[in-house]
């Protein structure tokens, strides 16, 4: 009909013809597996960072709560309190 397309997969699809050579599924294979171990050890880096970085926060989480729980500091009034015991 006037105006349909038909779905041109090789359009999507890169079977590494680029210079002339088709690749043979077991290159196509390699070449997926070797993407997939580069990703995995992406996420494996990103996970360890994010390990590292929750460890971190929770060491300085406890560290900032005890600094909110306290009064904030005045040195106009702690001199006026040394002042006082002289």
């Amino acid at each position: 009909t006037k105006g349909s397309r038909r779905f041109d997969a090789d359009a999507y699809l890169d079977d590494g013809d680029h210079d002339g050579h088709r690749q043979t599924f077991e290159e196509l294979c390699r070449a997926h597996l070797r993407q997939f171990a580069m990703s995995a050890e992406k996420y494996a880096a990103e996970t360890q960072l994010s390990r590292r970085v929750s460890t971190w926060q929770a060491g300085l989480e406890p560290m900032l709560e005890e600094q909110e729980r306290r009064h904030e500091f005045d040195i106009h009034r702690c001199g006026r309190r040394i002042l006082d015991t002289v």
